[in-house]
């Protein structure tokens, strides 16, 4: 299927910085929408962004948020265990913040 330059995985919103175990990172996400599209790009050092797609999906009267984390080339197992380990930290906190 053809990219659509009109869907909102194309339009980001401005940078923001924001601080990691890893130092700063830039963050830019998807412009706003009512499909539940959340993704965003995070610039890991100049020229290296990486796509992180998430989801919000109503189910009755709550949502679901589903994450994608992907293993990237190169990553150890060890780098991408622990990265699977901050992104469960942090949809904890954001379970603990919406409820």
């Amino acid at each position: 299927m053809p990219a659509r330059t009109d869907s909102p995985h194309r339009r980001r919103n401005p940078l923001r910085v924001v601080q990691t175990a890893d130092g700063p990172r830039k963050i830019a996400f998807v412009r706003p929408n009512d499909l539940g599209v959340a993704d965003h790009y995070v610039t890991v050092k100049p020229g290296q962004e990486v796509f992180v797609p998430i989801r919000v999906l109503r189910n009755g009267t709550g949502s679901e948020v589903v994450f994608t984390l992907f293993q990237l080339p190169g990553m150890s197992a060890e780098k991408f265990a622990e990265d699977a380990r901050l992104v469960e930290s942090d949809l904890r906190t954001l379970k603990a913040v919406l409820e």
